[in-house]
């Protein structure tokens, strides 16, 4: 007879799941995340292994606890787009300097792990993109509207967004272009702009 598998109790105290998982964002980042092991995990944030299991039951549930925080933080990119009392011209550029700021030590690892190993969680990050590309949308069309951009296929405009920010969540092409996601993303904005602005 073989033995009965016992339910861990699980601990719901989210302050300390969120401040784990605010903690493992740069551990994660800088090497991504099969680089570490749960013991590995645990020691980085001076616990044990069987008191990180009290709240997490799994590396997949520390994915999305990071996840979360950072999805989060970059949702305020809508207040650069979006801001009024800022030159309409200057908040594409402010949303790309927020971008890069937020995912400045973000490596290829880390990106390559959550797309292979965590495909529901690469699938938030493509939901984002989409949420993002249709805001890059409102703010080309408006932009038309008022004279400021110039009289442009809306359609070309968002697919080389698109092409790019495929490109920028690409492991290979980080790690062939020598550029950081930061750079890349100030780059990229900063030429695109140069070509749209009357």
């Amino acid at each position: 007879m073989g033995r009965k598998s016992i339910e861990k109790s699980r601990i719901e105290d989210d302050s300390k799941k969120q401040e784990w998982a605010e903690q493992l964002i740069a551990l994660f980042f800088e090497k991504g995340i099969k680089a570490y092991n749960m013991d590995q995990v645990a020691d980085y944030l001076q616990t044990s292994k069987a008191t990180l299991y009290k709240y997490y039951r799994s590396k997949d549930e520390i994915v999305e606890s990071i996840l979360d925080i950072i999805l989060d933080e970059l949702e305020m990119y809508k207040f650069y787009i979006e801001n009024e009392d800022r030159e309409y011209t200057k908040r594409l550029l402010d949303t790309a300097v927020f971008f890069g700021e937020k995912l400045e030590n973000l490596s290829p690892e880390f990106l390559e792990d959550l797309q292979i190993l965590f495909p529901s969680q690469w699938d938030r990050i493509t939901s984002f993109v989409n949420e993002i590309t249709e805001k890059l949308h409102q703010y080309y069309i408006r932009g038309i509207e008022l004279e400021i951009f110039k009289h442009v296929n809306i359609h070309v405009l968002l697919a080389t967004d698109r092409l790019m920010i495929h490109e920028l969540v690409n492991p290979a092409f980080l790690r062939g272009s020598e550029l950081s996601l930061s750079d890349a993303i100030r780059e990229f904005y900063k030429y695109k702009f140069e070509g749209i602005v009357n």
